[in-house]
């Protein structure tokens, strides 16, 4: 469950679990913006892809060592 917590300088921000924070990002790059409605830049939509792509393939390597009882 997302935490909002506010900072030494006043400001709110918005903590998510990892689950939420990758299901934040898929809605962002399908919709091409951020959650307040402002357009993705090409390097924010490339972070949000890697971010995605490492969790990939962590649970493919997760999957594999289970498979092989690693």
């Amino acid at each position: 469950m997302a935490t909002k917590v506010v900072t030494k300088t006043g400001q709110q921000k918005v903590l998510y679990t990892p689950n939420e924070k990758a299901a934040v990002f898929a809605f962002e790059l399908k919709n091409k913006s951020h959650m307040d409605g402002k357009p993705l830049t090409d390097f924010q939509a490339g972070q949000r892809s890697g971010y995605l792509n490492a969790r990939k393939d962590e649970a493919k390597l997760f999957k594999w060592k289970k498979k092989k009882g690693l």
